[in-house]
């Protein structure tokens, strides 16, 4: 887990709602600079409560486009 990486998104991002939940799941797998997140989508899936994998998968290609994730 990475204090680090979860602070950045609280201080940076400028998402909401499971958008933002989505990048604090992946900030917890980082690495202080916030790279080196490779968490499976099933595993996201449980961290975030969310009912489907294919939701997250839009969440995160959403974050892609939105320059927030890459």
């Amino acid at each position: 887990m990475s204090i680090k990486a979860i602070i950045k998104v609280w201080d940076f991002s400028r998402q909401n709602g499971t958008h933002l939940l989505a990048l604090l799941a992946l900030a917890d797998y980082a690495h202080e600079d916030g790279t080196d997140a490779y968490p499976k989508v099933e595993t996201l899936q449980h961290k975030m409560r969310c009912g489907s994998t294919r939701r997250v998968q839009q969440i995160l290609s959403d974050l892609i486009r939105d320059g927030e994730l890459v």
